[in-house]
């Protein structure tokens, strides 16, 4: 080993244990720079090789988990469109439902209408919560719609079940009649 390599490497020991260096002009100074000391640093080519590689490995580790996140993202905001276009449905059905009841040639149109415009292939189940269709009474529409991923759909190939419901009342209740309010006497 040369001289100047064992006293760079002596510098380098010295500053690890918090000492200076023993030399006339610089023992109360600051620590040596690598110029002061004839010692070359590495090449500036080499250096950059270095840092391209680093970087081309950092980016090849940190880039799928970038896509993973930003594709989850996209898929979540498919989704969500999907299961408001479901939801609209559903709101259509039970209001058409409740108007004109189930079960017949105009109802079987209009859900089927619906599930076109909205892309859901789930047929309606329609219950009466309150255990009839009297005038007042709840109707509870329930789709279950099947979601196809457009993003992600290696993730889930089959595809996601959105289940949405809605809920009216069957028009035509009577209200009692209001009283008369009392006139305030004189």
């Amino acid at each position: 080993m040369s001289a100047r390599g064992r006293g760079g490497q002596m510098l380098i020991e010295m500053a690890e244990k918090g000492q200076r260096a023993h030399r006339p002009g610089v023992a109360n100074g600051p620590l040596p720079t690598l110029s002061a000391l004839d010692i070359e640093p590495m090449r500036s080519s080499r250096w950059q090789a270095l840092a391209r590689g680093q970087a081309l490995v950092e980016f090849a580790l940190v880039a799928p988990i970038l896509m993973a996140v930003f594709l989850g993202f996209g898929e979540c905001a498919f989704l969500f469109g999907a299961q408001h276009g479901y939801q609209s449905e559903a709101d259509v059905v039970a209001q058409w439902a409740a108007i004109n009841g189930p079960g017949n040639a105009s109802w079987d149109r209009i859900w089927s209408d619906e599930a076109a415009r909205t892309g859901c292939d789930g047929r309606p189940v329609v219950t009466y919560p309150d255990g009839n269709a009297s005038p007042g009474s709840r109707i509870l529409v329930k789709l279950d719609c099947h979601y196809s991923a457009r993003l992600t759909s290696n993730v889930w190939p089959g595809g996601l079940t959105v289940s949405v419901e809605s809920e009216a009342v069957v028009p035509g209740a009577t209200s009692p009649p209001a009283s008369p309010s009392p006139s305030p006497s004189p």
